[in-house]
């Protein structure tokens, strides 16, 4: 398994989630959050954190069975790069479902424990908008719930159908929703169509 990032991180739960599962976990992140990770504790021998560069990063994900994203419960879209990373790697992602992080994971169990009900998501949003569809890509995990994430885990490791199956789903996702002309696509609408509700907001060119 793989998790990466640095931003609001929740990696202390994770760890606590995969002590003593067999697996190993790499975390990619800086070196500098190892004295983080395992604060006044003895790191587990399957866990190890590294920093690696954008290649050595796409190899790991290549070889990751399942990638997980640990978040504190922060209100803005931390861990989206590393989730779209892991989808366009076909891989199935758990992710906790922070207050911010609700738009591209596509969960099929319904809200169970401390879960809070989902809104709809962007990712469906902008499926419904062109027709796409939006099939299951991952699971999503209460904040702070090492057992709900230790489960999710062991889950997706005993059953690699259902991995395989999240993991085509998130590449396509990333495929026809989330790639770069996508992007710019829809940005590209949202301008044109606030300048012409507001024609005085149009932009003239510099002289």
């Amino acid at each position: 398994m793989v998790s990466a990032g640095l931003e609001h991180r929740d990696y202390s739960t994770l760890v606590r989630a995969a002590r003593g599962l067999d697996a190993k976990v790499v975390i990619g992140a800086a070196s500098r959050w190892s004295r983080h990770v395992f604060a006044g504790d003895t790191p587990p021998g399957n866990v190890r954190v590294e920093r690696f560069d954008y290649t050595e990063l796409r190899q790991l994900y290549a070889r990751a069975a399942i990638v997980v994203v640990p978040l504190e419960d922060v209100d803005n879209q931390a861990g989206v790069t590393t989730i779209l990373e892991a989808m366009a790697m076909g891989k199935a992602v758990i992710v906790t479902q922070s207050l911010g992080q609700t738009d591209v994971v596509e969960d099929r169990r319904r809200p169970r424990g401390t879960l809070r009900p989902r809104p709809p998501s962007l990712a469906r949003a902008i499926a419904d908008a062109t027709g796409a569809g939006v099939e299951p890509n991952g699971f999503y995990v209460a904040p702070k719930d090492a057992g709900a994430l230790r489960a999710a885990m062991t889950y997706l490791l005993d059953h690699p159908e259902e991995r395989a199956r999240l993991g085509r789903a998130g590449r396509q996702l990333a495929e026809r929703l989330f790639s770069l002309d996508g992007f710019a696509e829809r940005m590209s609408d949202l301008v044109r169509d606030t300048v012409g509700a507001q024609p005085d907001l149009a932009i003239s060119a510099a002289p």
